[in-house]
């Protein structure tokens, strides 16, 4: 599903659209025996869907936020999900 979902602008996979000069880092440090590591601004549960695909990076190589999914409702009534740091 990630490779299929395209950017509207763009009009090419998410998985294609990543910061060159970052490819070129880890594509360096992995040559010189180094072992790449993400660590997402994003909840780490987003980045982990997509990173081995983008990144040669294997999902349990991604450290970040784990965030906790709260169910609820807004002062309308209308349900709500929410992400909160767990």
């Amino acid at each position: 599903m990630v490779a299929s979902a395209k950017d509207p602008r763009w009009h090419r996979p998410c998985t294609e659209l990543t910061y060159q000069p970052m490819q070129e880092v880890l594509r360096y440090l992995r040559a010189n025996g180094f072992k790449t590591t993400l660590l997402p601004a994003a909840g780490q549960d987003f980045v982990r869907v997509y990173s081995e695909q983008a990144y040669g990076i294997p999902p349990e190589q991604v450290v970040g936020s784990a965030l906790e999914t709260k169910y609820g409702y807004d002062k309308d009534g209308n349900r709500l999900l929410t992400k909160r740091p767990s």
